[in-house]
């Protein structure tokens, strides 16, 4: 666990691990699906830190046909479900605004040009 200090104070952890699926070792330092493993209170990086001792056993789930990616808890947690819906809500937003320009580019009506050319005649 380390803190770090500036504008605002925060606090980060770091779990490492390593597990064996057919013969093969593999590390990883992933502990859940959250992209955010920093924190403006030590509450959670030390409760991170007492869940996972050095030297502990854990059960690691991994993706069958791709061994590397795991994680220790699978779960959404933190601010990753906030980003999700933040994503979500700018590309529903960006399709409305797209279905709206072209529906107004669509119902544009075109003004004719007249047909008629003037001709010069010389005097």
């Amino acid at each position: 666990m380390q803190w770090h200090a500036g504008r605002s104070s925060s606090y980060t952890y770091e779990i490492a691990y390593s597990y064996s699926v057919g013969g093969k070792t593999y590390r990883s330092n992933q502990v859940n699906f959250s992209f955010d493993r920093s924190g403006p209170g030590s509450s959670i990086a030390k409760a991170y830190v007492e869940k996972y001792p050095v030297g502990s056993q854990v059960v690691v789930y991994y993706k069958t046909d791709e061994p590397a990616f795991s994680v220790l808890e699978p779960t959404v947690t933190g601010n990753t479900s906030k980003e999700l819906a933040t994503a979500i809500a700018v590309f529903i937003i960006s399709v409305a605004l797209c279905i709206g320009l072209l529906y107004i580019y669509s119902s544009r009506k075109e003004v004719p040009m007249p047909n008629t050319v003037e001709t010069m005649q010389p005097r």
